[in-house]
């Protein structure tokens, strides 16, 4: 009879012990995925976050480059007699339509 309890105890230990394995390993498993789900989110913001700097300084760069070159003289160039063309169109159509 002692036999059978303690077989019977060793068992209901034995099957407390396995499910407070499972148990731990599930906790380790979900702690270790949202672990990694914050690690691959945090990489990934500061990946996209040295992207948009690089592209702002391409940006800069090539604007100051334009600035200093032949291209950015003809640019401003350009705008400037734009603008005084069309001051002259309007003077002149306001002269032409008041005579």
């Amino acid at each position: 009879w002692k036999k059978v309890a303690d077989a019977s105890t060793r068992k209901r230990l034995m099957e407390h012990g396995q499910e407070n394995v499972k148990l731990a390993v599930e906790k380790f498993l979900l702690g270790n995925l949202r672990g990694l789900a914050r690690e691959v989110v945090r990489e990934w913001h500061k990946a996209s976050v040295e992207r948009r700097q690089k592209v702002d300084l391409v940006k800069k760069s090539l604007v100051a480059w334009e600035e200093e070159t032949g291209v950015g003289i003809l640019k401003t160039c350009t705008a400037a007699w734009k603008r005084l063309v069309d001051a002259i169109s309007i003077h002149r159509n306001r002269e032409h339509g008041n005579a």
